[in-house]
């Protein structure tokens, strides 16, 4: 064989390994941006939780209040007649918006693929369903038919776990048995 045929051979071969390297490249790329973004998502909902804790620790009652929503308390959140009264429902509902925004930052990452799989099923997922188990009152209070204000992350995560015979009320009221 002469250097003339070489030539494209070499050309040819050195083509394919730069190909092969540049795929390499790409997919460790990818994988890194994939890593990076479950990264994020963990530290975003480590420090919604973080802020959730840290306000019942001051708060320590609000626990208590989410067993003893009712319909009417809006009002109280809202209007606040009698400020002594009222001020614990502020408190509570206060909470509750920590609480759900917690839940919404670790759904939209799962819905969106930006957390691990694993990280989901066995600790965030068994969370989320004690966060809106332990606040069902309210959430059955904003998810009714005539006004949703739940986020569709949690009204999808909610019809989900229906699906799985999941009874929010009952397990609500087993959390104190």
């Amino acid at each position: 064989m002469n250097s003339q045929n070489l030539i494209p051979i070499i050309g040819a071969t050195v083509s394919i390994v730069s190909a092969i390297i540049a795929s390499l490249f790409g997919w460790l790329s990818i994988r890194n941006a994939k890593l990076s973004q479950h990264a994020f998502a963990e530290k975003e909902a480590a420090d919604a939780y973080e802020r959730m804790i840290s306000f019942r620790v001051k708060h320590p009652y609000v626990l208590r209040l989410s067993r003893q929503w009712e319909q009417g308390n809006f009002n109280k959140v809202h209007l606040q007649k009698s400020l002594q009264d009222d001020e614990k429902w502020v408190v509570y509902y206060s909470y509750f918006e920590l609480c759900i925004s917690f839940c919404n930052i670790v759904l939209a990452a799962w819905y969106q693929g930006r957390m691990d799989n694993n990280s989901f099923e066995k600790h965030y997922e068994p969370l989320i369903k004690l966060v809106l188990t332990e606040h069902n009152p309210i959430i059955e209070d904003i998810v009714n038919p005539k006004a949703k204000y739940v986020s569709y992350y949690i009204q999808k995560f909610r019809t989900q776990m229906d699906n799985n015979n999941w009874d929010w009320k009952e397990n609500h009221e087993m959390l104190v048995k």
